[in-house]
């Protein structure tokens, strides 16, 4: 077959397909993993479709997500498929005739007895067949997959609308898909897919605009106030926020150029705020740095404008973090602090990000001044209101809060707490003082969840701050008031920062919060852990390891079960809290890094005292590589397979020895294993290690010359006994024999 020279040009040509979904507007939390399922889903689509391409490119804003595929082929390539089918004497019966199997696969694979081929595949004969696949063109694979991927974009929540046949987080309200100037034509519900998409509600409500191919995407939406490179939009509104509070003098933003490309992007740039602000200095103060505010913001709009807007300062005597929580956690506002102070005091001035026309910034500004003041009110009310009481006052208003059905009210929960803690601190011969500091601190580290901050579920997130603020007002030292914050921590470098008493109260809280819910039943499973257990195991193992508390998770466990007595009916799920702790340990191993093996090894002798166990793994583990260790392990594993084979225990009686290299091995061990234990004790791992290092030459003797599996019992048995005294006495570090050896 020959092929012309411009069918061939045009096979060869490299091409573009724009695919974009308008819907109306997606949570911003949605989209980010949105659009990484939907990037995903066409790759793996493209490559099962034998469809090369160079690269994929995402867009996404609240209104939208969208892929930019380059260097598609105009079709797939012809392609030769090899099937192989059932053995022939399943395939056909003894009169030669096809048997529903046989038919079954020519069916199945659209052939005719005609295409098929007898294989000896050493295993008998089989069927088989050579099959020409001719490739589809690419905007018909390409329809396909557009079609599918709706039902592979997984949404926290989705709604169904129209004929319900598709979910989605909103509904769906365009479709573009182009593949070069063409339009790839489809349907989803009573949506048909053109080359039209929407620009920003704030230009005109119906703002359908034609784009021509794929290039120009970008640059069309952006003379029609969308930006819809995410990363792109998040660097403008970095620039923004930086240029509010910098001087003409100051150093201009490193993307300035790339900021500027388009005349609507410059104008949003461009745009500084002419509001009055006070007497103050702007230029003294600088946006308070959220990355995680940045990347909520980035997804809220489609054409970024920072506008500057104020508040009352009288609403400056608040605590500051219950200021930042109405702007950032409430409105998603950046908060404003003033440069180059230590404390980073917090000005009333605050930066939003519109999404509207930035010629009506102004006016866009004073509502959402409005909506500030109002929150702050609320904020101002709350504390003025609390703060005429102590927190203690609170205590008793904890009764009226239930943790949970079965375990009672919050006030019962504390009390445990504070027998728990109190336990802990005198374990730990704390002195008297740092005794009581820790039982005030776990008396009072829930009462702010019934004060009136907190109970209006205006402030949730702030539990444990509240509380802190609160107990310094009362009169409480700043040793209980840190204590109350820091028994909520659950990030690495804030629990290496926490106090002692901080860590007590924490480990009491959430030992009592694990023994509880999973001693009524209430077992963490795949999906389902509602109260948030194994975030509260990590917790516990990782306190004990970073402030080298040496409590005995088994203690701690069944101590705590103790005070659950009245709430318990009986401990019959106190061994999977055990086994639960067991995987945690496990957890904590693989976050320090140490290999599943060693982790193996360790965890065989003892995983009770965490500290002590992290410690042992990473001896081992720096061991492990060293070349008479590994000769040392492999004399450990052999003694283990050895021991397998005999259920019996005899005793050991060195009078049965016979060969010298037995004798020795013998005197070696008993002569080292004082040492060892005495190091065990003392917790010096290396050197214990290094003593089991001197075993290596002894050990291999003993297996070069020694028979063990003799016909004599009590000679046979004896020297297993000897094997077993190794094996058994030396596992105060670790199970040697369950280190893998490459």
């Amino acid at each position: 077959m020959i092929i012309s020279a411009k069918k061939f040009a045009h096979l060869m040509k490299k091409h573009k397909y724009l695919f974009e979904i308008g819907t109306e507007e997606i949570p911003a939390s949605y989209i980010n993993p949105a659009v990484k399922m939907f990037a995903d889903f066409f790759k793996k689509q493209l490559d099962e479709s034998f469809l090369t391409f160079e690269s994929i490119k995402t867009y996404s804003t609240p209104r939208r997500m969208a892929l930019e595929i380059s260097g598609l082929p105009s079709r797939q390539m012809d392609r030769i498929e090899e099937i192989k089918g059932p053995p022939k004497k399943v395939a056909y019966d003894d009169g030669g005739n096809l048997t529903r199997a046989g038919a079954g696969f020519l069916k199945s694979k659209n052939l005719s007895e005609k295409d098929i081929e007898f294989t000896n595949m050493g295993k008998g004969v089989y069927l088989t067949a050579t099959k020409k696949i001719h490739g589809k063109a690419t905007p018909q694979i390409l329809a396909e997959i557009s079609k599918d991927v709706f039902s592979k974009i997984n949404f926290p929540k989705s709604m169904h609308w129209g004929k319900k046949s598709i979910g989605f987080a909103r509904p769906v309200r365009w479709l573009l898909a182009i593949f070069d100037e063409d339009v790839v034509h489809f349907k989803i519900d009573n949506l048909h897919s053109d080359r039209f998409s929407f620009g920003n509600r704030f230009e005109k409500v119906h703002n359908k605009i034609e784009i021509p191919y794929p290039e120009i995407y970008e640059e069309i939406l952006e003379t029609h106030f969308v930006i819809p490179d995410s990363d792109k939009r998040k660097r403008i509104i970095l620039a923004q926020l930086d240029k509010l509070y910098t001087s003409k003098n100051e150093k201009e933003v490193s993307d300035q150029a790339e900021i500027g490309e388009s005349r609507k992007e410059e104008l949003a740039n461009d745009y500084v705020p002419k509001q009055g602000l006070g007497n103050e200095n702007i230029f003294d103060m600088r946006v308070v740095g959220d990355k995680r505010l940045l990347d909520i913001v980035t997804n809220l709009v489609e054409f970024p404008t920072a506008v500057s807007a104020s508040y009352d300062e009288k609403y400056l005597k608040l605590p500051k973090l219950i200021i930042q929580s109405t702007l950032t956690e409430h409105q998603k506002y950046f908060a404003v602090e003033k440069k180059g102070n230590s404390e980073q005091k917090l000005t009333n001035h605050f930066v939003f990000i519109s999404n509207g026309n930035p010629a009506f910034s102004e006016g866009i500004k004073y509502g959402n001044q409005r909506v500030v003041k109002a929150r702050l009110e609320d904020a101002e009310f709350f504390f003025e209101t609390d703060t005429k009481h102590s927190l203690a006052e609170f205590i008793p208003k904890l009764k009226n809060i239930l943790f949970q059905e079965k375990l009672g009210n919050l006030y019962e929960k504390t009390q445990r707490i504070k027998v728990s803690t109190k336990l802990f601190a005198e374990k730990l011969l704390m002195p008297s003082e740092e005794i009581q500091n820790v039982i005030r601190a776990a008396e009072l580290c829930k009462a702010d969840l019934a004060t009136l901050m907190l109970g209006e579920k205006e402030f949730t997130k702030l539990q444990g701050y509240v509380g802190s603020v609160y107990a310094k007002l009362s009169g409480e030292n700043s040793g209980v008031a840190n204590a109350i914050r820091e028994h909520y921590y659950y990030e690495k470098e804030d629990l290496e920062k926490m106090s002692k008493t901080g860590a007590l109260v924490a480990l009491a809280d959430n030992l009592d919060t694990i023994c509880g819910i999973m001693g009524i039943g209430m077992l963490p499973t795949g999906s389902k852990d509602p109260f948030a257990l194994r975030r509260s195991g990590n917790l516990v193992v990782q306190i004990l390891n970073i402030h080298n508390f040496e409590f005995s998770l088994k203690f701690l466990i069944d101590r705590t079960f103790e005070s659950l007595s009245s709430k318990i009916e009986n401990f019959k799920h106190r061994q999977a809290v055990h086994d639960f702790f067991e995987q945690r340990a496990r957890w904590l191993l693989k976050q320090n890094r140490i290999d599943y093996d060693v982790a193996d090894a360790v965890m065989a002798t003892n995983y009770y005292n965490i500290p002590d166990l992290l410690e042992r793994a990473k001896h081992l583990q720096q061991y492990k590589s060293h070349e008479d260790f590994r000769k040392l392990i492999i004399g450990f594993k052999r003694a283990s397979n050895i021991l397998e084979s005999s259920d019996e225990i005899a005793f050991l009686n060195p009078a049965l020895f016979q060969e010298p290299e037995e004798k020795e091995l013998y005197k070696i061990v008993m002569k080292i294993l004082p040492e060892y234990n005495r190091n065990a004790e003392e917790k010096k791992y290396k050197q214990c290690l290094d003593l089991l290092v001197t075993l290596k030459t002894d050990i291999d003797k003993f297996f070069d010359t020694v028979m063990v599996m003799v016909k004599d019992k009590d000679l046979r048995e004896n020297r297993m006994a000897l094997l077993r005294k190794i094996n058994k006495g030396f596992l105060k570090t670790a199970d040697l024999s369950k280190i893998v050896m490459e």
